[in-house]
Parts: structure tokens; C-alpha cells; sequence
């Protein structure tokens, strides 16, 4: 009799653990289902252009990063920052996102990996992944959502050197703001600017290679990165010509990245004592779409660019030695570039195959080369 309850005891207990591992993993599929469909709404709503669509996968408080630099910090942030950059440098591309694994920490959180491609909707997706996001999504009330999104590029081949200068940071009080920079190695001063939607940290492959034969100084325009939001209505150039004066760099050469390359270019155009040589990376006109809280007022003088295209009389004066480099599948900015070299007699482009917008972080040892080579050269 003991023994025959003893069975039935120990055959209950196999049951109910079956079943429980089946409910166990039925749910843990539905988990997967549910999680897939996210990253699916994501790759729609990156086609389709809408930052609204897009961010609504995310948690109110998400954390977003990614390799190019740029820091979001909750939906609306990030719905902003993706607004601009839909309309601008992203219009027209398709995103395509391949879930690798999925990794359940809890019942309601889960570390995503994806493989990620992002082209011309004209062209083919590559074979192998150009960026490896990683996500931390969460269940709430039901729904999956992103609460952290971190990317890296798989193309950025280069690290820090072992031998790099050493660094100094620090913080300028500027006119109803503060700014972040940080400054490494001696010689020829040469100033990085970054895009928008990006601070800074987008130049750390250039930061770090260029510090070994140059000083090197690059900061975070206000509004992005360590520096503080604007508070009331700034001009770029005048942040740069105060930074300038504080470090006491009298001439140096400015080194631009689309946003970043527009302030360069202004800068040149009025204070064209101070500018050794011009680079001017990806650049595609005046900013535009940028958020009302940015109180961004360029220039503050007499414009540059009228309808978004230069105005000849303006870019004429500039003397400076300038470079144009621009990535043959970004047209915005190789046209921008045939523009401009045609209006500053001393100004030349390099185009760079099979890159786009980020040559910075597609082709990082290509584009150190020719920085190196055009800023040492006589």
C-alpha cells in the first residue's frame, strides 16, 4: 500500500513538473514572439522615417547609444534626435535588424543580440552586419519595450594607442552656458567639431591617432555630450572663438563634421585669421529641423548658405587651405562639396568609395590618412 501511494505520489510530482515546464516554455516563446515583433517595429518605423513610430518601442526613461557618439536619454529625446536625423543624413535609408540571441535574465527582462545593416533603399544589404546592437528589454504591464540600447560598430578598427598623450579635460563658462572639452598632445593645435545628434566621443578613433603629431582639441557643442543645454539663444562660432581664447590657441586648424564642418565654415568666413587649415567631413548645408529647445542661431551675421545652397560672394573671401571629404553614397554631401570647392579658389574634395555619411567610422584609417597628409602638408 505505502509503496503504491509512493508511486502515484512520485508520478504526480513528474506530471505537475512536466506541465509546469511546458507552461515555462510555451510563455518563454510567446516571450520571443512578442520581442521579435519589437525589433520588427523598429526596422519599419527606420524605413518608414517615422521617430515617432520608432520611439515608441522604448521605455520612457531608455538610455540610447550608440558607436557615433550620440547619447539619448528617454523617449522624447529620442523620438527628437531621430526626427533630425530622418529628415537629414538618414533620409531615405533602410534598416534591416537580425535577431542573434535572445537572453532571459528574469521573467520580464531580456538582454537582445541583433545584427544590424543599414543601406540606400536603392541598394542591397551587405552580406555580413556593418554594427552589433545589444538591448535590454523589459516587460511592462504586458508590453516589451527597449530600456537600453547600445550599439558598436563592427567596422571601427581602430583602438587607442598604448603610447597616447596624455589627456587634460575641463569645462568653460561660456554666455548662458557651460562647455566640456578635453585636450590631448603637443604640436600644431587642431580642433575637432562634431555632428548633431552626436557629441564629441564620435572622433575617438581621430582623437586618439592625431594626438601622437598634433594638440589635439575636441568638445562637446552645447546641447550635446558634457556640455550644458542651452538656456537661451547661442551662436556656434562664438562658443568656438571663446574656447579658443581660453586654451590660448591664437591659429589652429578646424576640423568639421556635418553640423560640426557648417560651424568650421562659418568660423572661417569670420575669423579667417584664426583658421590654419579647413577640413570640412560629410557636409551638407546649414542644420536643419534641429529642436526648438536648442536655441540654435547660425550665423548671427551675415548668412553663408541661402536656401540651403552657398551664397558665391561669401565663400569667395576664405583663403584658408580646405579640404572636402565626402562618401560617394552620401549624394547630399558630395554635391555639397562640388558647391562649395568651386567657390573657395584654394579648396579640393576626395570622395571616398563604398562610404556614406560616417566616414568617420567606416573607413577611420582612410580618413586619419588624408587628415594627416592635408594637415602636414605645406
Amino acid at each position: 500500500m505505502v509503496k503504491r501511494l509512493l508511486s502515484v505520489f512520485v508520478c504526480s510530482i513528474l506530471f505537475l513538473s512536466s506541465a509546469t515546464l511546458a507552461q515555462d516554455t510555451s510563455r518563454r516563446a510567446k516571450d520571443e514572439k512578442a520581442i521579435q515583433v519589437v525589433i520588427t517595429s523598429l526596422t519599419d518605423a527606420w524605413t518608414a522615417g517615422d521617430a515617432q513610430a520608432w520611439a515608441r518601442a522604448f521605455t520612457e526613461d531608455a538610455d540610447f547609444t550608440v558607436w557615433n557618439g550620440l547619447y539619448q536619454k528617454g523617449r522624447e529625446a529620442i523620438e527628437r534626435g531621430h526626427a533630425q536625423i530622418f529628415s537629414t543624413f538618414y533620409k531615405d535609408t533602410k534598416l534591416r535588424y537580425i535577431v542573434r540571441s535572445i537572453r532571459f535574465l528574469r521573467d520580464d527582462v531580456a538582454i537582445v543580440h541583433v545584427d544590424a545593416s543599414l543601406v540606400k533603399k536603392s541598394e542591397d544589404f551587405p552580406a555580413s552586419p556593418q554594427a552589433v546592437p545589444v538591448l535590454v528589454m523589459m516587460k511592462d504591464k504586458g508590453q516589451w519595450r527597449v530600456a537600453v540600447f547600445h550599439n558598436t560598430n563592427v567596422q571601427l578598427g581602430i583602438t587607442p594607442s598604448s603610447s597616447a598623450a596624455k589627456l587634460t579635460a575641463g569645462t568653460l563658462s561660456v554666455s548662458g552656458g557651460e562647455l566640456y572639452y578635453e585636450v590631448q598632445g603637443e604640436g600644431q593645435p587642431i580642433i575637432l567639431l562634431h555632428g548633431g545628434a552626436m557629441d564629441s566621443k564620435m572622433w575617438d578613433a581621430q582623437f586618439n591617432y592625431l594626438s601622437q603629431q598634433f594638440r589635439v582639441v575636441r568638445y562637446d557643442q552645447r546641447g550635446y555630450g558634457r556640455s550644458s543645454r542651452p538656456e537661451q539663444s547661442f551662436y556656434p562660432v562664438d562658443d568656438l572663438y571663446q574656447l579658443m581664447q581660453h586654451l590660448g590657441i591664437k591659429r589652429a586648424s578646424l576640423v568639421g563634421f556635418s553640423l560640426g564642418a557648417f560651424v568650421a565654415l562659418n568660423f572661417a568666413v569670420e575669423y579667417p585669421e584664426m583658421v590654419e587649415k579647413l577640413v570640412l567631413v560629410s557636409m551638407q548645408g546649414p542644420p536643419l529641423n534641429l529642436p526648438p529647445e536648442d536655441q540654435i542661431v547660425m550665423p548671427k551675421g551675415k548668412p553663408i548658405f541661402e536656401n540651403g545652397k552657398p551664397i558665391p560672394e561669401r565663400l569667395k573671401v576664405i583663403s584658408t587651405p580646405t579640404l572636402l571629404l565626402a562618401g560617394e553614397k552620401d549624394s547630399s554631401s558630395v554635391e555639397m562639396a562640388e558647391s562649395v570647392v568651386k567657390l573657395i579658389p584654394t579648396a579640393r574634395r576626395i570622395v571616398f568609395a563604398n562610404a556614406s555619411h560616417f566616414l568617420n567610422s567606416e573607413q577611420p584609417e582612410s580618413l586619419n590618412r588624408e587628415f594627416v597628409t592635408f594637415l602636414k602638408g605645406k
